[in-house]
């Protein structure tokens, strides 16, 4: 290699350490000068309601015989079906359910949520057996995509 070459190699090797190290104490300089910035979490509630008579979070009691004028929905599912860490009424079955009776029509519609944290496919099929029980005209089966 040339003197010459060596020389360029060597200035353009400076050059680049010096403008590395300019930069690092520019970020050191904001990062001891600006506070960082988080985004904002969500607050979990500390008290969640549940319904009258229920045995669990998931839903409150239904008779096994489905009431007259009534369209009976069940939902099977994991945990995003069963809700775990919302209020009962932020469940999406209970808020499908809500959005069903708002309309004045001759049917109430009940929509019965058999979410089971940790549960896939395979698990769900046991629950489905189980939702039969209650007469259901409709089932919804949830999948997230890590079943």
């Amino acid at each position: 290699m040339s003197l010459r070459l060596r020389s360029l190699f060597a200035g353009a090797c400076l050059s680049l350490f010096g403008i590395a190290v300019s930069l690092g104490v520019i970020e050191l300089g904001f990062r001891l000068i600006v506070p960082e910035k988080r985004l904002p979490t969500l607050p979990r509630p500390h008290f969640f309601y549940l319904p009258p008579g229920a045995v669990n979070f998931r839903d409150r009691p239904y008779p096994f015989e489905k009431p007259v004028q009534t369209f009976r929905t069940v939902v099977v599912g994991d945990s995003f079906t069963f809700g775990p860490g919302v209020q009962f009424d932020d469940s999406f079955p209970k808020r499908l359910e809500t959005l069903l009776n708002y309309s004045k029509g001759p049917l109430r519609n009940e929509v019965l949520n058999f979410g089971e944290s940790g549960y896939a496919t395979v698990h769900e099929v046991k629950v489905l057996k189980e939702s039969l029980k209650y007469s259901p005209d409709l089932i919804l089966l949830q999948i997230t995509l890590n079943d």
